[in-house]
């Protein structure tokens, strides 16, 4: 993982970051925006709120989840200086694509037909554990 993050742009990363560490798939890493993210229920800490998930989520559905403690830092700072509307990732998915699988030569990772999605496996089997 830290390979892959060390060899993308800025941008990729935030997408990357997005996806292994809240399950995000590709498209919801792209187009979610700052006003998705709330301060969640007991008061400390973020939660990703998507209500109306069409162009975000899969089949337009609604998502909750927990930013994990280690994510928040990170996801402050790329929320700085940020309208509610903006998108957090300011690339598209394709870019984000084309980035990861170029990092993942650099850095010699095979991605077994994976690709982004596999980040989507890492986060589901760490849920599993």
């Amino acid at each position: 993982m830290q390979l892959i993050r060390e060899n993308c742009s800025d941008e990729v990363t935030k997408a990357v970051d997005l996806m292994r560490e809240m399950g995000l798939r590709i498209k919801g890493a792209v187009n979610v925006r700052v006003e998705h993210f709330v301060s969640n229920d007991r008061g400390i800490g973020w939660c990703l709120t998507i209500e109306k998930g069409t162009g975000i989520t899969k089949g337009g559905r609604f998502r909750q989840v927990d930013v994990p403690q280690r994510l928040e830092q990170r996801l402050e700072s790329w929320m700085v200086n940020k309208s509610p509307g903006e998108r957090i990732v300011n690339v598209s998915y394709s870019t984000v694509r084309d980035g990861v699988n170029v990092a993942c030569k650099r850095a010699g990772v095979t991605q077994a037909g994976r690709g982004c999605h596999g980040f989507r496996h890492a986060y589901a089997r760490e849920r599993m554990d």
